[in-house]
């Protein structure tokens, strides 16, 4: 044999031994849906909010408000899911199995548990996002692959609220909306999550949300999130990552089929879980990382 066909015999078999290169995952562009869980683990302090300078009066009793999540439309389409956040841009994950983007909280719709009394009234409080949320700094995530179906993210996000307090007599509505008063130090509450599990779907483990019913936000979906009545937000589809889900064996580990995504505010706290029906949900807390107004 030539030296020439020598050569090229060598260069094939290098081929085959080493086979196709494996392709670096990537976490999709897209929405989450989450649920919000309540008694008592999501929570509201009152003290941080001009009630005195809006009602005239105090709250009554403890204001710390036990708040569960509400859907953010009516139908089918965004039952049990109260909470959005928006992957803008696909994250490439690198040869050394981390990647970072943006990720923002696009929707929130949160409803008290029981009445707030504030001085003679009583009143039922929603949470949402605020009407001038549009200048609010863009939140970070940096993405930590185990295996190629996923493993941990940190993020770090931040929320202007709303507050909408409906008189139960009344029916009348009064806003506290911190992009026009100020709330705590006056600064946009800062939400942050460390050591989170997810998966993707598309990995070697092909991990399917529909096996563990878990709810996909598709395209075109109008979302009223600051609770004004107008659909400020259109969907962009469900992206490919899915928050609580530990990438392991069984997808998620034995035992349980459904995480808390620990985010924390102190004093306010939020734990919004992946939407899957109650009938077959057991909550397992995470460790929490604390926030609050900066």
């Amino acid at each position: 044999m030539s030296l020439k066909r020598t050569l090229l015999a060598v260069a094939a078999l290098a081929l085959i031994v080493a086979g196709p290169a494996l392709a670096q995952p990537v976490v999709n562009a897209g929405d989450t849906g989450l649920a919000t869980t309540g008694g008592g683990t999501t929570t509201l302090d009152l003290a941080q909010y001009p009630i005195q300078q809006i009602f005239g009066a105090a709250v009554n009793g403890d204001p710390v408000v036990s708040l569960v999540g509400e859907s953010l439309g009516a139908g089918s389409a965004l039952a049990g899911i109260d909470t959005i956040v928006n992957l803008p841009s696909n994250i490439p994950i690198g040869s050394g199995g981390t990647g970072s983007g943006v990720l923002r909280l696009v929707a929130l719709r949160l409803v008290s548990e029981s009445p707030v009394s504030i001085g003679n009234g009583s009143y039922d409080l929603r949470l949402f996002i605020s009407e001038f949320s549009g200048s609010v700094a863009p939140g970070t995530v940096t993405f930590t692959f185990a295996n190629g179906d996923g493993g941990t993210f940190n993020s770090t996000f931040w929320v202007r609220p709303r507050l909408v307090f409906t008189n139960r007599s009344t029916s009348v509505s009064t806003v506290i909306d911190c992009g026009a008063v100020t709330c705590g130090t006056g600064k946009d509450i800062e939400i942050r999550a460390a050591n989170v599990p997810f998966v993707i779907t598309g990995g070697p483990g092909k991990f399917l949300p529909s096996s563990k019913q878990i709810k996909l936000l598709s395209a075109g979906l109008q979302v009223d999130g600051d609770g004004n009545g107008v659909a400020e937000l259109t969907t962009r589809g469900s992206s490919n990552f899915f928050v609580g889900v530990a990438a392991s064996t069984g997808f998620p580990l034995s035992g349980f089929n459904k995480y808390e995504f620990p985010v924390v505010t102190r004093p306010t706290s939020h734990y919004p879980t992946l939407p899957i029906p109650d009938a077959v949900a057991v909550v397992r807390p995470f460790p929490r990382t604390l926030a609050s107004f900066p």
